[in-house]
């Protein structure tokens, strides 16, 4: 192995471009290695992302800005590094940093904002904390835009352990016209751990939503992709509802009936939620 100092080096980088920079070198370097020294470097870096990542914290929840967050996605790879899908890792996390620009001109969400959202909900549907208290949970505030999305969430595949990527929103239509913006959409977020929650299955809608809610959506059927969002927007809508979040409601032509009723709907389910 060469100088290149692969845990000092990421504790430092600030910018998406340093990120990029710190993985191209130890791909680089990593093949200039043999099969045993790969093994040792492995080891190494392995041992480096736990450590780095074993701080436990009392909150149910933790926000991590910027490069810190980037940093925690990274090492959070690192740990499921072996000799077989090292490229493959590597390669997609700077697929990931690649989407991003360090330049932004629109909001993201806040650290008020979120808890804002819990506290609403909690007061809405006191259960929801025994979700978040059952769960890891990390929300990962970037302060840059993505080509691609303005937020993403990552379950485990135990879904027990959930990251949520926030970015900036990205400046086109329907970010102008007020269709979407930070609130909504980390509410939309969560609709999608909370559908995860209930399934255990990746791309699966929960049938009880069909049967209390289908009426309002005639064609949506559970074998439609965008049921997953339908039901990440009926969560968001369900807890603005009726509430000061309600201001950033961008379906509030929607009727008073939906409303109630995907606050039945969504109270009944999360308290099924163990």
């Amino acid at each position: 192995m060469n100088s290149f100092n692969y845990s000092s080096t990421i504790l430092i980088c600030s910018k998406i471009k340093d990120f990029k920079e710190y993985l191209k070198n130890i791909k680089s370097d990593f093949h200039k290695l043999d099969k045993r020294n790969k093994e040792k470097y492995l080891t190494t870096i392995k041992l480096m992302s736990y450590t780095a990542l074993s701080g436990k914290t009392k909150e149910s929840y933790r926000t991590l800005y910027n490069h810190k967050a980037i940093k925690k996605l990274i090492l959070e790879q690192f740990a499921g590094l072996n000799l077989q899908n090292f490229d493959s890792i590597i390669d997609d996390l700077l697929t990931v940093l690649s989407s991003i620009t360090d330049t932004h001109t629109t909001p993201n969400i806040s650290e008020d904002n979120i808890k804002t959202i819990f506290k609403t909900i909690n007061q809405k549907i006191p259960e929801f904390n025994n979700i978040l208290s059952n769960i890891d949970l990390d929300i990962l505030i970037l302060d840059y835009t993505d080509k691609n999305v303005n937020s993403a969430t990552v379950p485990s595949q135990n879904f027990k352990k959930f990251k949520i990527l926030c970015f900036c929103m990205k400046d086109n239509d329907e970010y102008k016209s007020g269709a979407l913006n930070p609130v909504y959409v980390f509410l939309h977020e969560l609709g999608h751990i909370i559908c995860w929650l209930v399934t255990s299955e990746y791309k699966k809608t929960p049938n009880s939503f069909f049967q209390d809610i289908g009426k309002y959506f005639i064609g949506l059927t559970p074998d439609n992709p965008d049921a997953l969002e339908v039901f990440a927007d009926c969560f968001a809508m369900a807890i603005m509802y009726n509430t000061p979040l309600n201001k950033y409601n961008p379906f509030s032509m929607f009727s008073e009936e939906l409303f109630i009723d995907l606050e039945k709907y969504f109270t009944k389910i999360i308290k099924t939620i163990k």
